[in-house]
């Protein structure tokens, strides 16, 4: 459907006429109300109460993932990213997937192992077995 320039002015006008109205509704009726506030208050405790355990066992579940979040952060604050993904590589490829995909579940208990660092062992022994067999090839 096409509209003119002057639907366009005045649906905005009616778009921030209205977005006003309830802020000042708002605002008079829940922000600055006592009772109003109370009655929140009372319906989040009650809320709270109810579900701890659930929140108690989110955050266990997630453990791991909240830990590379919290270094992530830290790193990043620091301009440092680069030596967090060498050391914590672990923590780091676990929240690198998560980055990747914030809906899908990661259900773990500390942290998962999705891929081996780019400078692992096995490589490093690799390299030293050849070495060896070069000294040996050498000697005879």
């Amino acid at each position: 459907m096409n509209y003119t320039d002057n639907q366009i002015k005045k649906i905005m006008a009616n778009y921030e006429k209205t977005k006003e109205y309830k802020r000042v509704y708002y605002n008079k009726k829940y922000h600055s109300s006592e009772e109003a506030r109370e009655k929140q208050r009372q319906a989040s405790k009650k809320y709270f109460e109810k579900n701890r355990d659930k929140e108690k066992e989110r955050y266990e579940n997630n453990k791991g993932l909240m830990k590379a979040r919290q270094k992530y952060n830290y790193y990043k604050k620091q301009d440092r990213l680069e030596y967090y993904s060498e050391k914590y590589w672990d923590e780091w490829s676990t929240y690198k997937e998560y980055l990747m995909n914030p809906r899908k579940k990661i259900l773990n208990k500390d942290v998962i192992v999705i891929s081996t660092p780019p400078n692992s062992e096995e490589e490093e022994t690799d390299v030293e077995n050849e070495e060896t067999d070069d000294e040996d090839s050498i000697e005879d």
